[in-house]
């Protein structure tokens, strides 16, 4: 537990809090599991709580277990769909899972963590990552409005599909890796642990193999119709007015997908549909990018009331039907 708190500190300046995530879980969670020592859990933050009305949520990925030389363990297979900001997988054995291949299902999920209990010799010993992990290496993201406990950080959640409508299908871990105290003996940065044993983002339909480190240090590899991400957002748009949910950011990113996006205290709405940033109507912008797109003269701009676009030669097109409102005022 403790480990998994320095990491997170380490990677991005949070010093608490993520003790209360690991002992969160949804209501189809024995209470008496995460104390079994014979059990392993998983814990799955998704980046948003929309209370049915799924955006970020999705199906929860099958996760396969590998020892520490790659030897295949088991799988939990399609382990149903999550709504709720935490899902608790349990895992049949007590063998040790030193590495994790989470592989997308059916409908999209955007992952704002997972955190691994150990059974076994390590019973409860926890080791975890975060979405921002994804973003760093090459993953789909988008904002989170899942908050660690007892601070203001926001993670970001990265986006895995079976479909390959994004470019990740699934990811690999080294769960021990990710302690920071390997991480300061070895001297390795987030970025520099991309597309390597200890976390690797796969693109290929349905991974089933991993790489893994081998006594000589060097990677080997062990075995073990349907709406696109555009149709799943074109009626769910995001308001937010948190400081660190940056309109900008999103339109400026090669890797974001995710709903249309608008902070109103920063007077900047995202259409994520072209990566075009557009200002709010009748307020002057925040921020570094203060370019207005024009229509015949006239500048752009996004109506937060009526939820459109509004400009010379701009077509009108459906308000959405899904609005996620994550302002702190409500």
């Amino acid at each position: 537990m403790a480990e998994t708190i320095g990491l997170i500190a380490d990677m991005f300046g949070i010093v608490s809090g993520f003790t209360d995530l690991l002992q969160a879980s949804d209501s189809s969670s024995s209470s008496s599991s995460s104390t079994n020592p014979n059990t392993a859990t998983f814990r799955i933050g998704v980046g948003a709580n929309l209370d049915g009305h799924t955006g970020l949520g999705g199906d929860l990925p099958d996760a396969r277990n590998f020892g520490v030389e790659g030897s295949f363990l088991g799988i939990v297979a399609d382990p149903d769909s999550v709504r709720v900001h935490v899902r608790v997988i349990m895992l049949p054995a007590c063998l040790q899972a030193f590495y994790t291949l989470f592989s997308a299902n059916d409908d999209a999920i955007c992952l704002a963590y997972a955190f691994m209990t150990m059974a076994g010799q390590e019973a409860g010993q926890s080791y975890g990552l975060d979405g921002t992990f994804g973003s760093y290496c090459g993953a789909s993201w988008y904002l989170s409005e899942v908050v660690v406990p007892g601070t203001n950080y926001m993670p970001k959640c990265m986006w895995i599909d079976e479909n390959c409508s994004q470019p990740a299908t699934g990811f690999q871990v080294n769960w021990v890796d990710m302690s920071s105290q390997n991480m300061k003996a070895n001297g390795t940065a987030a970025q520099n642990m991309c597309n390597t044993p200890s976390f690797k983002v796969y693109t290929d339909k349905d991974p089933k193999s991993i790489t893994y480190w081998s006594n000589g240090d060097d990677p080997s590899s062990r075995t073990s119709t349907k709406r696109s991400l555009a149709d799943k957002f074109s009626e769910i748009l995001v308001i937010s007015d948190h400081a660190e949910h940056r309109a900008e950011e999103l339109c400026n990113s090669t890797t974001s997908a995710g709903p249309g996006f608008v902070n109103p205290e920063q007077k900047w709405f995202c259409d994520m549909t072209n990566k075009i940033l557009h200002p709010v109507c009748g307020n002057t912008p925040t921020g570094d990018n203060s370019t207005l797109l024009t229509h015949s003269g006239s500048p752009t701009c996004f109506d937060v009331d009526s939820k459109q676009l509004r400009g010379a030669g701009v077509k009108k097109r459906s308000t959405p039907s899904n609005v996620q409102d994550w302002r702190k005022s409500l």
